[in-house]
Parts: C-alpha cells; sequence; structure tokens
C-alpha cells in the first residue's frame, strides 16, 4: 500500500460509488508501487550485469596483460638463448681455428723429424758409400785407443 494512501474507510454518508472509486484508487496505487519495486529491481539487475560485465572485461585486460607479459619474456629468453648461441659459436670456432694452426704445426714438426730422418739416413749412406770407396774413416769422435805404458 503506498505511503500517501488513506486507509479504505468509507463514511457512513459515502456512496457506492465512492467506494468503488477509492478500492480503484488504492488498486492503482499498489499496482504502481509494484511496477516501481519492479523497476527497481530490474535496475539493480542491469546494474550487476553491467558490474559483472565490466569485471569480466577487466579479468579479460589482466588476462592479456598477463599474456603479453609471458611472450615477452619469451621473447627475452630467445634473445639471450641466441646471444648464447652465438657467443658458444664464436668460442667453438676459435677452438676450431686453434686446433687446425696446433695441427699444421704439428704436421710441420713431423714434416721436420722425417727431413731429419731422411738426411740422417742420407749422411749414413754418403758415409757408407765412402767407406767402401776409400775404407773407413776417422772422424775427430774417434780417436784411437790411447797406450797405456
Amino acid at each position: 500500500m503506498h505511503e500517501d494512501a488513506e486507509p479504505s474507510r468509507v463514511e457512513p454518508e459515502a456512496r457506492p460509488d465512492d467506494q468503488a472509486i477509492f478500492e480503484a484508487r488504492e488498486a492503482l496505487l499498489e499496482a504502481r508501487e509494484a511496477l516501481l519495486a519492479s523497476r527497481e529491481s530490474t535496475a539493480d539487475q542491469r546494474d550487476a550485469a553491467a558490474d559483472e560485465r565490466e569485471s569480466a572485461a577487466n579479468w579479460r585486460d589482466s588476462a592479456a596483460g598477463e599474456r603479453e607479459a609471458e611472450a615477452d619474456e619469451r621473447h627475452r629468453a630467445a634473445e639471450e638463448r641466441d646471444a648464447s648461441v652465438h657467443q658458444l659459436r664464436a668460442k667453438l670456432e676459435r677452438g676450431a681455428d686453434r686446433l687446425s694452426q696446433l695441427i699444421d704445426r704439428a704436421d710441420v714438426r713431423d714434416r721436420a723429424a722425417e727431413l731429419r730422418d731422411r738426411a740422417a739416413e742420407a749422411r749414413d749412406l754418403a758415409a757408407a758409400l765412402r767407406d767402401e770407396e776409400y775404407g773407413p774413416s776417422r772422424t775427430s769422435t774417434e780417436a784411437e785407443p790411447a797406450s797405456i805404458e
């Protein structure tokens, strides 16, 4: 019942039409109050739905921000891996160059040793050939045994 509505009482001298008008007026006021309550409830529901939509939008924005941060982190990690791979590749290339130099030096030493061996063999053959042609020769390192008197 509306606050401004008067209690339903009919004065003794009131006419039956007045009573019907009064009851109709009260019914209209009650219907108006019900309609206002329904509109208020609908407005509350709309506000709640708007709040839910805003909350969902905030959640989507937050999730998008998190995905973006994760993508940035993956990108940074990939750049770090690329830099690390580049450093390791450069180190490996330097190691390969160093190994190649060491192998080249070892080959040079092996060839020099082989040449020395061949030169020693040639000297031995030349000495053997001289010995055959001229007889055994004495070198300064080969001294005759000293006689003990």
